[in-house]
């Protein structure tokens, strides 16, 4: 299982979280409940990085929306494993997060 070793500001802003909800984590401690377009919530599972690091596929494309106070920013979410086991699984992953809010 994977834990988040490296993150930038603009990744927690997107995100709307913090760096202890993140730091160091295999899963994020937070009540967050991100969104797919369809107004599904994202299981835990399936979110991107998680997703990738299960499957050691890239995720290229996936909109994810985020609760901000009274409104939802959507944001492009794209992950691509970086380093692969003996097993053929990933041991790192890589994620990119654009704010794709005036687009949706």
């Amino acid at each position: 299982e994977g834990k988040v070793l490296t993150y930038n500001d603009s990744a927690l802003k997107l995100l709307n979280i913090t760096k202890e909800e993140l730091s160091g984590k295999s899963k994020i401690d937070s009540n967050k409940k991100w969104i797919y377009e369809s107004g599904k919530i994202f299981s835990y599972e399936d979110l991107p990085v998680w997703k990738t690091f299960r499957t050691g596929k890239s995720e290229l494309g996936t909109i994810i929306g985020v609760p901000i106070q009274n409104s939802i920013r959507w944001i492009n979410c794209n992950t691509e494993p970086l380093e692969i086991n003996l097993e053929g699984m990933p041991i790192s992953v890589i994620a990119s997060y654009s704010d794709i809010t005036e687009n949706v």
